[in-house]
């Protein structure tokens, strides 16, 4: 992961060096917070690290990450109704179909960092 995170923070011809960046995973996250802390940044002191699929485990852990919560169960539930549905030749249009979904923004020590996290909102 370090060999993708520090070119792109340490390119000379970057102007400015992002404020946040958001990893698809929190496996992802935790190697991503690694390579920040082998090109000399803290998190979130100089970048924010913000991830989806929050697990238990990151309440533990330090620094702080910002997660987004999503109903992970009634996600799969309704893509296999749906698919069921297809299944028994109920050929409904497509739909959208909004779950709830929230944000974990655990203890930040950079007001920055709880700014970016309510503009996602």
């Amino acid at each position: 992961m370090a060999t993708i995170v520090a070119p792109v923070l340490t390119h000379p011809l970057q102007d400015a060096r992002p404020e946040a960046i958001c990893i698809g995973n929190s496996r992802l996250a935790v190697g991503a917070l690694r390579a920040l802390s082998d090109v000399g940044l803290r998190v979130p002191e100089d970048i924010v690290v913000a991830t989806f699929y929050d697990i238990t485990a990151l309440d533990a852990y330090s620094p702080s990450l910002i997660t987004a919560v999503q109903p992970a169960y009634d996600i799969g539930r309704r893509g296999a109704q749906r698919l069921f549905e297809r299944i028994a030749g109920l050929n409904a249009p497509p739909t959208d179909i909004i779950l709830p979904s929230a944000l974990n923004l655990r203890p930040l020590t950079r007001p920055a960092a709880i700014d970016i996290a309510v503009a996602a909102r």
